[in-house]
């Protein structure tokens, strides 16, 4: 996912993160997620950055989960939503007026 001037990738049933250096063309691990997880869902906000919510954990299940990233490296947690989904959609709405 492309933020602001970086793309950020967190891997799926790892709990890393990674950023591409634009100009050396190089991965660098960056940080890492709250969860270990698989089959998360992901969005960019304006605001808050990728956005990752829900996925599976084996021996948990579901998660309910939300945080977001900006840079890859610190990740801020949001309000849980009220289920715990996987393999969802997620997107950005834009309202138009």
């Amino acid at each position: 996912m492309y933020v602001g001037k970086k793309v950020i990738f967190c891997v799926g049933y790892y709990d890393e993160c990674y950023t591409l250096d634009l100009l050396a063309n190089v991965w660098t691990q960056s940080g890492v997620m709250s969860w270990r997880k698989s089959l998360a869902g992901h969005s960019i906000h304006p605001e808050l950055g990728l956005v990752v919510s829900g996925g599976y954990v084996p021996r948990t299940g579901r998660l309910a989960t939300v945080e977001a990233t900006r840079d890859g490296a610190s990740f801020k947690q949001l309000a849980d939503m009220p289920k715990g989904v996987q393999s969802h959609c997620q997107v950005r709405l834009i309202m138009v007026v």
